[in-house]
């Protein structure tokens, strides 16, 4: 398998299957304390956080081996020998960790693919609500599935 034969819908679809299970782990999780800080003191990292990284990261590693992966928690890993070295997942696991901690349901999952410097896919989970963005390069967007559009 070549990198090529991940098409942007692929890298879309790998998107949406890593922001899902990162947020079903955060559901799961429920760590609220924070474990550590990063820039500032009340830049906060929890245990949710980490195990929601490494859920999109097994994801990723899973569907396609070799990816980077650029983690808000754990920086840029190389995820190994592989034939998709050309990819690199941008993931912020928790967004909105602060609100989590103080339990404000306002938190997303946010996975993208970049190829060779150019985005191409993503996705976007509330974690709350449950909705599912997703877009591809020259393919469109979706919400839970169904191809949305800008009104005029």
């Amino acid at each position: 398998m070549t990198d090529a034969s991940l098409s942007d819908g692929r890298l879309r679809e790998i998107c949406v299957e890593a922001c899902r299970a990162a947020a079903a782990t955060i559901d799961a999780t429920n760590s609220f304390t924070p474990v550590s800080t990063k820039s500032t003191d009340t830049d906060i990292v929890t245990a949710t956080d980490l195990a929601a990284e490494a859920t999109i990261r097994t994801v990723i590693s899973a569907a396609a081996p070799g990816s980077n992966v650029l983690g808000e928690e754990e920086g840029r890993a190389p995820a190994g020998v592989g034939p998709h070295g050309d990819v690199e997942w941008v993931v912020d696991p928790l967004d909105g960790t602060v609100n989590f901690a103080y339990r404000i349901p306002v938190t997303a999952v946010s996975v993208a693919a970049v190829r060779r410097g150019s985005p191409v896919a993503g996705a976007v989970v509330d974690v709350a609500r449950g909705e599912m963005f997703s877009a591809e390069r020259d393919g469109g967007a979706w919400l839970d599935g169904v191809p949305i559009s800008v009104g005029r």
